[in-house]
This record gives structure tokens, sequence and C-alpha cells, in this order.
């Protein structure tokens, strides 16, 4: 599949200044991009960002004497780390808290302006292993999903995706905005934003605990998936790299059949000509504007996994470079991609928001419409 170029919005992106002063990032991230091919995903995702200003970043003193740069208040906790926290450090990146995180705005080799030039022309890799992942299976999963957000998601066919929101009940308004991936029958993965954890993992437990009262405690059940990172590679040269390293042969290797909003498991090919020991979750999306991946890498026995595969992903510095919070916000803002709280919220609801695409076509009828808020939203 040919890389579709990003949309040209003319944001001004801060000139030729470096984030080496203080700039503007994002408060969150998230997880898709809408374009390219046939699926209901590529439709409305975009808001009218561009006349929004970006969040003001403002410095503050770290525990460690140095100086960070946040977009709140600095967290009134320790700072959680990824699995790649040492690999950003020693490849110079300025560390930002960020969600409860501490988190890689930018790297040494690259300014914020070229770090997002480069992704529109190459390839880049953003740590995103902030980002909660989630497994929901079990018999109820389908209905219980299908009440918390307005997706036609029984239409999905295995390891295909779509965008939609987590509904508050009564009023619909959005709690979170979340890729969901059928990946069998009664199995479900999906992704919620950092920003949003508590939130999410609030209501989640309140509708689980719900419906497991209501059908049992064999009908669900939930995962939350610490022990995976999760990392982005996004660029138009994203899948002539990541084919590079795909392990072995067949129909099922080839990249170019794995179209936008569907994911496989693969294994790919570490320096020593060994396979990775677990296959990768790799799905074809992302929040540029540009083709790429995000790849959910299982460390369960593997610590060292998430560093194997990004210092793999980084073995030629003339195609891919490490990116950070600085370009992906920016990005995601020149493609017109929403942020949640910025462009939505639980005051809007997917139609107030410029996303009632999410909702099924066959889940508009008011009178069976069963979902969170359907009165309020329909």
């Amino acid at each position: 599949m040919s890389a579709v170029r990003p949309l040209r919005r003319g944001i001004n992106l801060l000139g030729s200044k470096s984030l080496s002063q203080p700039v503007s990032i994002a408060a969150n991230g998230s997880t898709l991009l809408p374009r390219q091919l046939t699926a209901p995903l590529h439709r409305g995702l975009r808001t009218p960002t561009a006349a929004r200003p970006l969040l003001r970043v403002s410095s503050v003193s770290s525990s460690n004497g140095g100086v960070r740069f946040a977009s709140s208040a600095a967290p009134s906790g320790p700072l959680r780390q990824t699995q790649l926290y040492d690999l950003h450090l020693a490849r110079g990146a300025k560390m930002v808290p960020f969600a409860g995180f501490d988190m890689p705005l930018q790297y040494s080799d690259l300014s914020h302006v070229e770090s997002h030039k480069w992704t529109r022309e190459k390839a880049s890799l953003f740590d995103v292993s902030h980002m909660v992942q989630h497994e929901l299976s079990g018999p109820g999963a389908i209905e219980l999903l299908m009440k918390i957000t307005p997706s036609s998601l029984d239409k999905l066919g295995h390891n295909q995706s779509t965008l939609s929101c987590l509904l508050e009940e009564g009023t619909g308004g959005i709690i979170d905005d979340t890729v969901i991936t059928r990946r069998t029958d009664e199995t479900f993965y999906f992704v919620t934003n950092a920003g949003r954890r508590d939130e999410d993992l609030a209501f989640l437990e309140a509708e689980i605990s719900a419906y497991k009262q209501a059908h049992g405690a064999d009908s669900l059940k939930w995962s939350i998936l610490e022990d995976r990172a999760l990392v982005a590679l996004q660029g138009p040269l994203a899948a002539e790299v990541l084919q590079s390293y795909v392990h072995g042969s067949g129909p099922e290797t080839d990249l170019s059949t794995l179209y936008f909003g569907n994911c496989r498991e693969l294994y790919l090919t570490l320096p020593d000509g060994s396979r990775t020991p677990h296959p990768l979750l790799i799905s074809r999306t992302g929040y540029t504007g540009e083709d790429g991946f995000e790849i959910s890498i299982p460390t369960a026995g593997s610590p060292s996994l998430p560093v194997q595969v990004t210092e793999l992903l980084l073995t030629n510095a003339e195609q891919v470079r490490l990116a950070g919070l600085a370009a992906r916000d920016s990005l995601r803002l020149e493609a017109g991609m929403c942020l949640y709280g910025h462009d939505i919220s639980t005051a809007q609801t997917p139609p107030g928001a410029s996303l009632g695409w999410v909702v099924g076509k066959d889940r508009r009828d008011p009178a069976t419409a069963t979902f969170n808020g359907a009165s309020a939203i329909l």
C-alpha cells in the first residue's frame, strides 16, 4: 500500500526555534490516524483544530536539579518510567513529566521542527508505552463494549479496528477516545489515553462490575497489559523499514497486505539472525497523518525485548530517528486530529465533536439504540 501524503493545513510550526526554549506541546496521547483505504476509520476524526493554539508549556524544577518542561502542574507522586526510559536518556532525550510518566519531549540530534519534518519525509519512532493497553474477553465482551461505545463492533472482522469513544451514562459525553480491535469473536484489544488513565479505569471497573453482577463472574475477563511496551513507527518510509525486519516468509509477512485499521502478529529478525522470542502485535495505524504502525511488544520472560526492537528499528539513522512528544503534537495538529481535553471532553457527545461517524449506521434508531447516552445523542 502506498503511503498517503499528509494533510497540509498551513500551521506555523514555531518558525525555526528549537525546544531549548519553552514551547508548546499537547497534554495527551492518542492512537489513530483517519485516512487511507475504505475502512470507516478514514472519515471524520478531524475537527477544526487549526485555529486553536497548542497548550502552553512552562518550565519547572525537577527533583534532580535539571529543568523540565510540563504541560500541566508537576505531578504529586513519583513519575513512572516506560520500558525505554534508559534508552531515551542514552540517546540524549529531554525528559518531561507527562500524564504521570517521565517522557521524551525531543532528542539532541534534531530540533522540534527538524523532527517534525523528518517524520513527514522519512520515518520516526515514538515511545507511546505510557498509553493504556487493555484486553477484554469472554462471552459478554461484545455486549459490554457495545453498551459503553456507539460503534458497530459486531461488524468488525478478526484483527480489524475502529476508532470509538467511551461514553458517559445518561449524557453521552466522551469519557475518552479509543481504538478497539477485534482479535477473535470474544476477544478485544483496545488502547486508551494516558492522561485519562484514572477516569477510564474507574469507568471501566464500574461498567464491568455491573455487567458481571448481572451475567456472572465468567462473562468477562479484563486485563490491563502492563507488561507490554508500545512504539509507533510513522512516516513514508515506515513500511519499507519494518518490512526489512519481518521474520519468515509467506503471505502473512507481506506488509503490503496489512491494510490500515488492521493488525497482525509477526516476528522480527534480530541482528544475530534469530527471531524475537514473542510475536509482536503490529497494527497499521498512528496519529501523525502519515502511514505507519503501532507495535505492541510483550515483555513476559523477555524484559529487554522493547529495547531490542527499538534499537533494531533505529539501525539505519538515515531512515529512522527517535521523536518525542513535541513532534507528535505538532504532527497531529497539522493533520487536524483530535486531542482529548482540548478538542473533546465529557462536555461533548460524538456528534458535538464532529465525530458522529463513530456511531454505527445500524445503531442510530432511537427506538432500538441501547448504548450509553443514546437518548441524548440520537
